[in-house]
């Protein structure tokens, strides 16, 4: 597999990351629901903690690092960064304003994937200010905080890249 190959599928892994890790978190819960065995809800936990309060915004920060260091126009890299993030929050907002009983389920689960990784701190957030803590808002603003956080690894990344101009010189 050549470098550049490997490099696309790494980013895609990195972007795919998110869903994949919530998803892999909440199917373990439903197991857990389902089954006899309570191992699938320790498994679950063992994984839905450090993802939840800190794993997630790791490597979502690597991602935007990683996608600030391509060669590509930093704009497009941006947007490519945070495609699925943007069509995955314009589908949540999209259910939020249906009916309760008109939502697609799996649009609505695959939007909560996605952002597990943040919710926790989107929950904190939101506790600053009521105690009425609607799951909605929370996941809106852990939305929010992967933007912040993929931004800042963007960010990071295009200030330590090596500019085109300092190559010249060398």
């Amino acid at each position: 597999m050549g470098s550049k190959t490997s490099r696309k599928l790494l980013l895609v892994m990195l972007v795919l990351s998110p869903l994949i890790v919530g998803g892999l978190i909440e199917w373990l819960f439903r197991l857990g629901m389902t089954s006899e065995s309570t191992v699938y809800f320790q498994l679950a936990s063992i994984l839905h903690v450090p993802w939840m309060y800190g794993g997630g915004m790791v490597i979502w920060f690597f991602a935007g690092m990683a996608f600030g260091n391509q060669s590509l126009n930093n704009v497009k890299s941006f947007i490519l960064g945070n495609t699925l993030w943007g069509i995955l929050l314009s589908l949540y907002i999209w259910q939020l304003f249906l009916e309760i009983t008109s939502r697609n389920s799996f649009i609505m689960n695959l939007a909560d994937f996605y952002v597990l990784g943040f919710l926790g701190f989107g929950v904190r957030i939101v506790s600053m200010f009521t105690n009425n803590i609607q799951a909605s808002i929370a996941s809106l603003i852990a939305y929010f905080l992967m933007l912040a956080v993929f931004s800042t690894g963007f960010y990071t990344a295009l200030k330590i890249k090596p500019s085109e101009a300092n190559l010249q010189e060398s």
